[in-house]
């Protein structure tokens, strides 16, 4: 399962579109190759449900902290 947060370039003003970014990640659910992918937008999320966001995010940590999610990272940016 891919699940990308958010779109790093655009909102650090390096370029990228978010439409077309957003495309590349949904082909995954459409490819033959047993991958899925979903996204999940941390900043509407925060904008829509302050409350919600807050918990979530403590959710996520907790989750980190008790080794029950080991997220893999594909590469770090500069």
């Amino acid at each position: 399962m891919l699940v990308p947060y958010g779109f790093y370039d655009n909102a650090m003003g390096k370029g990228g579109s978010v439409p077309i970014d957003f495309m590349k990640i949904m082909l995954w659910n459409i490819l033959p190759n047993g991958k899925n992918a979903s996204f999940y937008s941390i900043g509407d999320l925060r904008k829509k449900n302050p409350e919600w966001f807050k918990e979530d995010l403590a959710a996520l940590f907790d989750l980190l902290r008790a080794g029950k999610i080991k997220p893999t990272i594909e590469r770090l940016m500069k």
